[in-house]
């Protein structure tokens, strides 16, 4: 297993589940594309003032596309809050963050 910090660098960091204890909210300052070492591309956003960055899941993405559009350039600005949850990942329950 790899540490994506280790791969991409440290000049900032990404949150993990187990950052974010609470419903805590945001305020998306922009976002970007990253592809990791396994391929897959993953949207990535910035928080205002924060200094870890947040990697969407399939499931936050598509949220977030329905609720303020797919282009993501227009999320710039809107608040979202992310709250700590359980899920089923390779028939394992792991800790996860969700946006709600």
């Amino acid at each position: 297993m790899v540490e994506v910090e280790t791969v991409y660098g440290s000049e900032f960091g990404f949150f993990k589940a187990e950052d974010i204890t609470q419903p805590t909210k945001f305020t998306i300052a922009g976002s970007y594309v990253m592809t990791f070492s396994n391929g897959r591309r993953r949207v990535v956003l910035v928080f205002k003032n924060q200094k870890k960055h947040f990697v969407l899941n399939k499931t936050n993405a598509f949220k977030l596309a329905s609720r303020f559009g797919s282009e993501t350039r227009w999320w710039a600005g809107k608040e979202i809050t992310v709250e700590p949850a359980l899920t089923t990942y390779k028939g394992k329950q792991i800790k996860t963050l969700l946006v709600v």
